[in-house]
């Protein structure tokens, strides 16, 4: 496929501005927080929304604001339209950041900040890789248009509002918030808790986690001793996307191991410490469960994300990614019938469906054909467990943004993106864009 050297120099052109208008969203606070008049998911949520929109706007395109749960931006002309669905929101920054996790801050050309990777920067970078096609004098004969969404990392209730209010469904799609080369397959996201009286647990308070869909950096808990006395355990771990949950250290699972110590020396009585033992422990893909499977997409993977208290009761999020092929309402059934044995109800269970195209799609052909031409990597397509927006709208794949070898810093302390990498996939986007509508 014949690259356009024009679109590469209009990357390079814009650069510096591109630079600027990611580091003026990464600076905005987005996390989710609690409902405010117009402002469905907080006002950082909001705000972001708002500015993405802005640098759309300054930049030429439509845009459309939907009551600030998602917006979008729109250029070109066509009947048909190619989709760029992105998000705003990010997850709580957690601990143990050399930087300011929102002040975007530039040292030895790396920006730094949650958001630079997951899902910011990719988002600012399709939005200048589609001005320079236009800069290159270049005419789309398709409409290009990017959806943001502001409720990524918690409910998708952005994209649930997008169809309520008869948000147009692009022909085709692309998502850049995952890794380079093309995800041809995600697995099932699940999602579920575990829920038991703190009396019967042996538990008095217990926090840990940030999010259900990364591994938890810290937990601690109150317990009771065979004295009366209060007893607190706090363990550290690190963070990790839940999709990968072996690249993190699970502080509520390491926790829970402690608890489980005491137990058994007769410190302390801990039942949900057994329960804990017995079915996860430091597992993580679900094998005392019993529940472990995998296909081409990979193997079953299960994260214990959030340890709380809610009234009287102890509560456990879970995360399960599961192979695309299989039965994930049967696993949590199986699952289910095992923790109710430890008098814990699985409760506030949701599933999202698996994604699958073929690799011989002309979709993942064209955008495949541009990556290795653009860095000589003839990977194939790959799958991964995690849950990006191209599994909300149909005819749609994962492309990018990470590149191989990159560190995963995703949901994790010091997430950061090299200025380099941010120039390379710009290009890549901008000629895949290309050759996708012109």
């Amino acid at each position: 496929m014949a690259l356009n050297k024009n679109i590469d120099l209009a990357v390079e052109k814009n650069f510096d501005a591109l630079v600027k208008d990611l580091q003026s969203l990464i600076q905005i606070r987005s996390v989710w927080a609690e409902e405010e008049p117009g402002m469905p998911f907080g006002k950082g949520c909001a705000d972001a929304l708002g500015r993405a929109l802005e640098i759309c706007e300054n930049l030429g395109f439509k845009t459309v604001n939907y009551d600030n749960y998602v917006g979008y931006a729109e250029i070109g002309e066509g009947e048909e339209m190619l989709g760029i669905v992105v998000h705003v929101d990010v997850v709580p920054e957690g601990n143990g950041w050399n930087e300011p996790p929102f002040a975007a801050n530039i040292v030895d050309g790396i920006m730094w900040g949650r958001g630079t990777i997951d899902d910011k920067g990719p988002a600012v970078s399709c939005i200048y890789a589609v001005k320079a096609i236009y800069d290159a004098g270049l005419i789309p004969n398709k409409r290009i248009r990017f959806i943001f969404g502001a409720d990524e990392e918690t409910g998708w209730r952005d994209l649930e509002h997008y169809a309520e209010v008869g948000g147009e469904i692009p022909t085709y799609s692309i998502a850049p918030d995952a890794n380079f080369p093309v995800i041809f397959a995600e697995k099932s996201m699940l999602g579920f808790d575990l829920v038991m009286d703190k009396k019967a647990a042996g538990i008095v308070s217990i926090e840990g986690g940030n999010a259900v869909n990364a591994v938890p950096d810290f937990c601690k808990a109150v317990v009771t001793d065979k004295n009366g006395n209060e007893l607190t355990v706090e363990m550290e771990g690190v963070a990790a996307h839940a999709s990968l949950p072996e690249l993190g250290e699970n502080a509520i699972s390491k926790l829970m191991g402690e608890l489980y110590k005491k137990h058994v020396a007769g410190e302390i009585e801990c039942p949900i410490a057994v329960f804990y033992n017995d079915k996860i422990a430091m597992d993580y893909n679900g094998n005392n469960f019993g529940v472990n499977c995998e296909d081409e997409s990979g193997n079953l993977s299960m994260n214990i994300g959030l340890a709380g208290i809610d009234g009287d009761n102890v509560v456990l999020g879970v995360d399960v990614r599961c192979p695309v092929t299989h039965d994930y309402d049967a696993i949590v059934e199986n699952i289910k019938g095992q923790v109710e044995a430890y008098g814990i109800k699985l409760e506030n269970y949701y599933a999202t469906g698996p994604l699958y195209m073929e690799k011989d799609s002309e979709l993942v052909k064209t955008l495949m054909s541009v990556y290795q031409e653009m860095t000589g990597d003839m990977s194939e397509p790959i799958a991964i467990g995690g849950a990006t927006f191209a599994r909300a709208v149909p005819n749609a794949v994962a492309f990018g943004a990470l590149l191989p070898g990159r560190p995963l810093t995703e949901h994790q302390a010091n997430e950061h993106i090299v200025l380099d990498d941010l120039m390379l996939i710009t290009k890549i986007y901008a000629q895949a864009i290309a050759a996708l509508v012109c």
